[in-house]
């Protein structure tokens, strides 16, 4: 960053180096759907899921060096089966009231 000031009638520039910081990445699995993904750490932040939106107690950090075991998974809840639509078949014409 430059800045520029005046101090009797002279410029005086202050040169800063800026200095990037490198992106901390984390593992994440929700125990809501059971999506894991990874996404970037910012302090005081709340991480949410891409996929459900759930965030708090319903997302759990991964360690980077260990895969997700199935005792980290919520086993998924059996969902009923939707109710198909009847099927309507068309009704003959009656001719009797034709004029």
């Amino acid at each position: 960053m430059i800045r520029v000031r005046v101090d009797k009638d002279e410029l005086i520039f202050e040169i800063e180096k800026t200095v990037f910081q490198p992106k901390i990445t984390k593992k994440y699995h929700c125990q809501a759907c059971g999506w894991d993904f990874e996404n970037e750490v910012v302090a005081n932040s709340t991480t949410i899921c891409p996929k459900c939106f759930k965030h708090g107690d319903n997302i759990v950090g991964v360690d980077h060096d260990r895969p997700i075991t199935d005792e980290l998974k919520v086993p998924k809840i059996d969902q009923k089966e939707e109710s198909k639509p009847t099927e309507v078949k068309p009704q003959a014409a009656d001719n009797k009231n034709v004029i």
